[in-house]
């Protein structure tokens, strides 16, 4: 998957000339964790995306909203 995207983002880059933007939508399943982990070092340790916008899953389940705001929080201050 990070090939794929690293692919599309030479592509992008050098044949239109764009910036490539990633919106991911991530805290969602028993291993949101891991999910959210993964997001942050492509995110973190990649030059593939110019632009990443966070969906955190309380837009869709609000019920969950806090745990999913304060991964956003520590991961800012990691």
């Amino acid at each position: 998957m990070v090939k794929l995207m690293n692919d599309l983002s030479y592509r992008i880059h050098n044949t239109y000339d764009k910036e490539f933007i990633w919106c991911p939508y991530y805290g969602y399943g028993s291993n949101k964790e891991n999910i959210i982990h993964n997001l942050g070092v492509i995110a973190n340790r990649t030059n593939i995306f110019d632009i990443i916008c966070i969906q955190p899953a309380y837009y869709f389940q609000g019920s969950a909203y806090k745990v999913n705001l304060d991964l956003i929080y520590d991961s800012i201050l990691d």
